[in-house]
């Protein structure tokens, strides 16, 4: 292996690690809500399964490896029969660093897994350089505001966060009571766009020093192309680097709009990557 490689691997390596401890960390604090049952986080081998019966994103294993594939029976039943629900989630596959999905393609589709999106890890190292934008952000003028959300704002910002992630009307009750957990946890910082008291951007930064990772991106419909997602990613990468994080990363759909600017604040593409999941199950 050439050292180029080597030294790229670990980037990505660290970049899924925190990716990983992220939902983790989000997920457990679900947990602490009501029946624990609700869900799981359990080790596989070197991966981490993941299992939560009130939202579909969570069903996901990371770090899934060559070794893995031979656990593809006991998954299909972890998740297909273990939820006592008529409705079930499936569940998505994220490869190690140093695994491909693509190379066990016919195991997968034969246990009705499916490739889906096209996914972008990008990282960014948090020098002493000035970093794009840095010296002259490009915060957009007039009435917007750019700060922390007070508590009485939570509810109007989740809102705004599940909207624009498309979650289903009749679950964003339960979402709610969940996501309200992760607010003043020194981990998970929320900078949003106000128009007036009215939240319509929004951008979270999930702080695991000597990283941290962008996180929750989202603008209301009408005030998209407005430099909104730029001023929120500038904002997100000058925190984490006045608290000591010397690199940051994320995530995103590839060659979207949130991969375009992403790129255009200087974020380099570590693997784009193809996304395994086995369909959701009535």
């Amino acid at each position: 292996m050439s050292q180029p490689l080597a030294k790229s691997r670990l980037r990505l390596a660290d970049t899924l690690g925190v990716i990983r401890s992220y939902d983790c960390w989000r997920l457990s604090q679900y947990l602490l809500l009501d029946d624990p049952q609700r869900g799981c986080i359990e080790t596989l081998g070197h991966a981490k399964l993941l299992r939560f019966q009130d939202v579909g994103y969570f069903n996901r294993i990371y770090d899934f490896g060559s070794s893995n594939v031979n656990d593809l029976e006991y998954i299909l039943d972890r998740y297909l029969t273990s939820m006592d629900k008529q409705y079930r989630y499936g569940v998505e596959l994220i490869a190690r660093h140093d695994f491909d999905l693509d190379s066990v393609s016919e195991q997968l589709l034969s246990f009705g897994f499916r490739p889906k999106e096209m996914v972008a890890r990008l990282g960014l190292n948090l020098g002493s350089q000035l970093l794009p934008g840095e010296k002259s952000p490009c915060i957009p003028s007039g009435r917007l505001n750019f700060r922390h959300p007070d508590p009485g704002e939570f509810e109007a910002v989740l809102e705004l966060y599940l909207s624009g992630f498309g979650a289903p009307r009749e679950h964003h009750q339960q979402a709610m009571i969940n996501m309200m957990q992760l607010f003043g946890h020194p981990e998970l910082i929320t900078w949003c766009a106000f128009d007036n008291e009215r939240p319509v951007g929004l951008g979270m930064l999930y702080v695991q020093q000597p990283y941290a990772l962008l996180v929750a991106g989202v603008t209301a419909p009408e005030y998209q192309n407005q430099g909104i997602h730029e001023s929120l990613i500038q904002l997100r990468l000058a925190h984490a680097k006045s608290h000591g994080c010397s690199r940051i990363a994320t995530w995103c759909e590839s060659d979207g709009q949130s991969y375009k600017n992403l790129i255009s604040q200087g974020f380099e593409v570590l693997r784009n990557e193809q996304v395994w999941k086995l369909p959701s199950q009535r």
